[in-house]
């Protein structure tokens, strides 16, 4: 028994990793936050497993307790085992949909694997029946711990990782406006760009890819896209040293839209934007 529940703790100590990664310091990987959504998705979609389980623990003990002889029966197993069989399909499409943030092609290969896993699980949960044999306690364990263990780590402690992060984050854009502020001292005025191939001041998140620059009037705003605990939800964290922070959600509604329509979206966004906790950082929302 001691090995199974090994083998349950690492692949939900693994899944927890795969969580938590994009908040944790480190150089930029491009798949961390689609891999962190579904960690979530699976503690999320994953959760009708852990009631099948609870049941299929209870009915497997009670069964052990009043059988007396140790001959084979038909037993009741193989529908706990059907049922969790459906519930990981419907996870599965959970995983798939947060897999599809960077194409299809990643959500398809989970939904394919997830598929084939099932399609070899079938005939030996069939046997449950047919030989009256009961399943692993391990299988009803492995169903109540790992959803349990994903769900309530991120309703506990996902959005503190997020804070953590973005503190980070914007501790690390130190370097960079000291350079855009002593760019400003040597030259009298901001710079016009800073869009490069190469960025050379690195963010020390591993879920953020890089710091962005834009003039805006006689000042300028410096942004970068973070991670969040939402699910489908973009936040952006903004320096502004004139604390006028906006920011527009289409880019076509700046060139072609009215002016006076840009500036009200401007304004909204504005009055929306979150208090960051360090002077002159700010977060937008969009959904």
């Amino acid at each position: 028994m001691t090995k199974p529940l090994l083998q349950i703790a690492g692949i939900s100590a693994l899944a927890l990793a795969c969580m938590f990664y994009p908040f944790m310091p480190g150089p930029y990987d491009s798949l961390a936050v689609t891999i962190s959504g579904m960690a979530q998705a699976l503690g999320i979609a994953g959760l009708p497993l852990v009631p099948i389980g609870a049941l299929w623990l209870v009915y497997d003990r009670s069964r052990s307790r009043s059988n007396a002889d140790t001959a084979p029966r038909r037993t009741r197993h193989h529908w706990f085992g059907f049922g969790a069989l459906g519930a990981s399909l419907v996870a599965a499409l959970g995983v798939a949909l947060a897999a599809s943030q960077t194409g299809p092609f990643l959500a398809v290969a989970v939904l394919i694997g997830s598929a084939l896993a099932v399609w070899r699980t079938v005939p030996s949960v069939t046997r449950l029946e047919t030989e009256g044999r009961s399943a692993p306690i391990a299988a009803s364990l492995f169903l109540i711990i790992v959803p349990s263990v994903l769900f309530t780590a991120r309703l506990a402690f996902l959005e503190t990782a997020v804070e953590i992060s973005r503190s980070r984050t914007i501790r690390g854009c130190a370097q960079f406006i000291n350079a855009i502020e002593s760019y400003r001292v040597a030259n009298g005025r901001y710079p016009p760009s800073l869009e490069s191939v190469e960025h050379d001041y690195d963010p020390p998140t591993v879920g953020v890819e890089r710091y962005r620059y834009e003039p805006q009037g006689d000042s300028y705003n410096v942004f970068f896209e973070h991670p969040t605990f939402l699910i489908g939800m973009q936040e952006f964290v903004m320096y502004n040293p004139r604390d006028e922070h906006n920011m527009i959600v289409h880019n076509v509604d700046e060139l072609e839209s009215p002016r006076g329509q840009v500036e009200a979206e401007r304004n909204y966004h504005a009055r929306a934007a979150r208090d960051a906790g360090v002077r002159h950082w700010k977060y937008f929302w969009f959904d």
